[in-house]
């Protein structure tokens, strides 16, 4: 078996190109595992042992992280930019809920340097916050 080729702006390489890393099909996710990495360590280090969700449904539409925590729902949404709108957090009106839970307005987690409200219940914050 070969090594596996990796697949971005329409040609195969053995080993992405820089650009490929910061601007092709995978950017997105490496703040994103940079993210549940944190957030992980965090729960660990306060001793929560509470697992970190991932919500998609058949549209397509998804959250990247739910937190989940006596009936209370905090969708997080991670984003390689710096300025992100109201409408990446759209997928959270989605999430199937029991009558009892609490879904909050959400949080994009971004590469801005300060906090910023998207609307009137839901912020951005800086990924380095965490």
């Amino acid at each position: 078996m070969g090594s596996p080729v990796l697949r971005g702006s329409g040609r195969g390489c053995a080993q992405p190109h820089h650009s490929e890393c910061v601007h092709g099909f995978s950017a997105g996710s490496i703040p994103e595992t940079w993210v549940y990495n944190r957030l992980s360590r965090s729960d660990t280090n306060a001793a929560l042992q509470q697992p970190l969700y991932y919500y998609r449904d058949s549209n397509g539409a998804e959250v990247d992280f739910l937190i989940i925590r006596d009936g209370t729902i905090l969708p997080l949404e991670v984003k390689k930019s710096d300025s992100p709108k109201a409408a990446d957090l759209s997928a959270v009106r989605s999430i199937p809920t029991a009558p009892t839970d609490t879904v909050l307005p959400g949080i994009v987690l971004c590469t801005a340097q300060t906090a910023f409200p998207l609307s009137s219940a839901a912020h951005a914050f800086p990924i380095s916050a965490l």
